[in-house]
């Protein structure tokens, strides 16, 4: 019994050390040898850009995206920026008509999710490279430039993913770009992913791009997905379906306001693993060696081991609850359980407008996305999608809680 115990209790905790420990070691182990092509000319002559917005009820982040879109440092004549309305019921179509006159282009949509107004933009693009961004993004003014002197590098690289700076949300109103510095769990997290993907494109193929910022080849965009299927994680897998690499660039940044509690970035979470499962299930033929090479351990390592490990986690807290009857260890591991989600529990009774300290910000962080990854797998049992979002609030000014 003991032994069974044993191997619930360590079977997600070595899943998830392998994912988030083991893997990105043995990237870098086996890239020491390897360059990343980091330093790359500006092309001959740049490009046709299309600039992408999927917005649903934007009205108090929109002009805060736009007006930075609008003085990106690149030729303005080759920038075309498009703005899909999924079905938005306040003034987000009458605020981006505003920005008609300088160039921006309404797309209304009936309400269907960002994937599927993505798809319904890809019929009026005309740039030769999109870049795709969300309604809650401030990018900075060079990153448009950083995306496509990537891409334009290499003819393999068919999508480049950018860097996104997690801020306060009550400081993303006023924030310069170029001054955002990373805060709490969630901008810890996304400074890991954007390292492991660095480590990534030294081997040509990256799993998944920032969602808050990334740019695919026109002809890749213009490749329609099924509208529970999420494009930031979708593109680099049409991508190598296709032939192309896909790279990280950390020099082009954006920056976005960290959800304003831990039950909006909550809903977020399972929202996105809800896509992030359905994704997989999309395209799991390259998750085959035959299919994808050494593309697919990459897939297992990155994306699938974090998640198998969180539908253990059941397992594991009953196996810790029978070892603690007999080993003292485990009742010391199943005491400090309990006190992180006690601190967990904490970072959900703070109000929005409170700081918590690191550790109960951490543990909240961490709790919360356990919880929301077992309720990603319910509905993904269920065959429950996501397709539909409302707006996470990620600024105590500028947008509503979801």
């Amino acid at each position: 019994m003991n032994l069974i115990a044993l191997i619930a209790v360590f079977a997600p905790g070595g899943m998830l050390g392998y994912a988030y420990v083991g893997y990105p070691l043995l990237l870098r182990l086996a890239s020491r040898k390897r360059v990343d092509g980091n330093a790359v000319a500006d092309p001959r002559a740049w490009p046709r850009v299309t600039i992408v917005i999927s917005a649903y009820n934007a009205e108090r982040t929109i002009a805060r995206t736009l007006d930075p879109l609008l003085a990106i440092d690149y030729p303005k004549e080759l920038v075309q920026i498009l703005v899909a309305s999924d079905g938005s019921t306040d003034r987000t179509d009458a605020l981006v008509r505003e920005y008609a006159n300088r160039g921006v282009e309404l797309v209304r949509v009936p309400r269907g999710g960002k994937t599927a107004a993505e798809n319904a933009l890809a019929m009026h693009v005309r740039g030769e490279i999109v870049v795709c961004t969300d309604a809650s993004v401030i990018v900075h003014p060079k990153a448009v430039k950083q995306l496509v002197r990537r891409i334009m590098s290499d003819r393999r690289l068919g999508v480049v993913s950018g860097r996104s700076i997690v801020v306060d949300p009550e400081t993303l109103a006023t924030v310069e770009p170029s001054d955002a510095r990373a805060r709490g769990g969630e901008g810890g997290y996304s400074d890991f992913e954007h390292a492991v993907r660095s480590l990534e494109t030294k081997f040509g193929a990256i799993v998944g791009a920032t969602g808050g910022l990334y740019a695919q080849r026109a002809e890749l965009f213009a490749i329609p997905l099924p509208p529970h299927v999420t494009r930031d994680l979708g593109c680099t897998l049409v991508a190598v379906e296709h032939g192309y690499g896909s790279a990280q660039e950390n020099d082009a940044t954006c920056v976005v306001g960290s959800a304003s509690s831990l039950r909006g970035e909550y809903r977020r979470k399972v929202r996105t693993m809800i896509n992030g499962l359905d994704t997989m299930w999309c395209f799991r033929r390259l998750l085959r060696p035959s299919v994808s090479g050494w593309y697919a351990p990459r897939l297992w390592s990155h994306k699938l081991a974090r998640v198998l490990a969180y539908l253990l986690t059941p397992l594991a807290g009953l196996g810790l609850v029978v070892l603690a009857a007999s080993h003292w260890i485990a009742r010391i591991a199943l005491a400090g359980g309990l006190a992180a989600a006690l601190l967990a529990l904490v970072a959900v009774l703070l109000p929005p407008t409170k700081r918590a300290p690191s550790i109960v910000s951490m543990c909240g962080y961490a709790v919360a996305g356990a919880i929301a990854a077992l309720e990603a797998w319910w509905s993904f049992f269920r065959g429950k999608h996501a397709t539909v979002w409302e707006p996470t609030n990620r600024s105590l000014e500028l947008s509503p809680d979801a």
